[in-house]
């Protein structure tokens, strides 16, 4: 059983593949025979015959006549690779010229003592993210800090396919458009994601959210405004970091709304 639905998991990630690819971020300028030239066989296939073993329909009927199908199967994979939207990747041309976008770094610090914060020069209000997954749930959270005091928190819940990653990757995007939308002229960021913090400060990033976070820096940038951005090791005792886990733990068991974020990671797809 568990081979078989690895097989089907496989031929579903190939149907995405052949068909998805626009979705996949792989966009075609110029006239449309030359896109009907350049589109590999399997797709041209899949979109001039209904009935083409590639299609997503051919997928379904073949997921339903498998031996030892059940319910449960049939929502992991009609959830997880058919009807969710993939997180694309933005595509090369509509990234911002590098002479348009400020230099993004982040600084890593294993404590906040008073120390730290005076040799480091940390002033204004600090928000901390973090992102959660626990009992097959997801969750992020976010939470400004002002004078040593909680003043504001947000929390979101991501759909339960989503990754550690994205969901660290929601908490900074989400708190760098809090900084873009208030009138703070310096704002602290602290996450304990370094991979997340690796992908926003690379020099290129395909990855949506960062796209977003880049794009709203350079409006601050704009403004005269200013973002830091640290790395903190995490359950290391900074009282923000700690609550940052503990909010988004709690909205990952426990909230209930409709998914704040729902996009389903490319890696996944890729198989």
């Amino acid at each position: 059983m568990a081979s078989g639905l690895a097989r089907l998991a496989k031929y579903a990630s190939s149907s995405l593949s052949f068909c998805t690819l626009r979705a996949l971020g792989h966009r075609r300028r110029g006239s449309s025979a030359c896109e009907d030239a350049r589109r590999c066989p399997a797709q041209r296939r899949s979109e001039g015959m209904p009935g083409s073993p590639y299609s997503v329909p051919a997928f379904r009927a073949l997921l339903a006549s498998w031996p030892g199908y059940t319910r449960l199967s049939a929502e992991r994979f009609r959830g997880h690779f058919v009807d969710r939207e993939l997180e694309r990747p933005v595509y090369f041309g509509d990234l911002p010229h590098p002479a348009h976008v400020p230099e993004i770094g982040y600084e890593s610090v294993e404590d906040l003592d008073p120390q730290t914060v005076d040799r480091l020069a940390v002033v204004g209000p600090r928000i901390f993210t973090d992102g959660s997954r626990i009992e097959g749930k997801v969750g992020a959270a976010l939470t400004e800090w002002r004078d040593g005091e909680e003043t504001w928190y947000s929390t979101l819940r991501l759909d339960p396919f989503c990754t550690v990653f994205q969901a660290e990757m929601v908490a900074l995007q989400r708190a760098i458009r809090r900084v873009k939308n208030g009138k703070d002229g310096l704002v602290n960021i602290f996450s304990d994601s370094r991979s997340s913090l690796e992908v926003l400060a690379g020099p290129k990033t395909y990855h949506p959210l960062a796209h977003e976070a880049r794009r709203d820096i350079s409006e601050i940038v704009a403004e005269g405004r200013a973002v830091r951005l640290f790395w903190v090791r995490a359950h290391a005792g900074i009282a923000g970091n700690e609550r940052a886990d503990e909010l988004a733990r709690r909205a990952a068991l426990t909230k209930k709304t409709a998914a704040d974020y729902d996009r389903f990671p490319l890696s996944y797809a890729k198989g």
